[in-house]
């Protein structure tokens, strides 16, 4: 978003929220410069933030997802506002070297 950092870069700016995001978004979709819009690594929290101001709903997620990292609560959540999932790593995460599944 064009103005979402100062001018070094160098900087984020905290005034621009995922609300402020997602406007940009629905703005180039019903300009039919796109055909779908979603986001990428939100929790469920942001989620159930831009679905609350939302015109536009959110058309997809994409997360790290596979056997090892299932993030239920996530899927549940884009379940219920009919938000498709797309799994990256879906078959693990070597960088995941410290993981620890709940059993231990």
């Amino acid at each position: 978003m064009p103005g979402a950092f100062n001018k070094d870069m160098s900087e984020q700016r905290k005034d621009v929220t995922v609300e402020d995001v997602w406007k940009g978004f629905e703005s180039l979709y019903e300009k039919k410069l796109t055909r779908a819009i979603g986001v990428s690594n939100f929790s469920i929290e942001q989620i159930e933030r831009i679905m609350k101001v939302a015109k536009v709903p959110i058309h997809n997620s994409q997360v790290e997802l596979h056997l090892y990292f299932q993030q239920k609560p996530l899927v549940e959540a884009c379940k219920k506002h009919g938000i498709s999932v797309t799994a990256y790593s879906p078959i693990g995460s070597p960088g995941r070297v410290n993981f620890v599944l709940p059993n231990g």
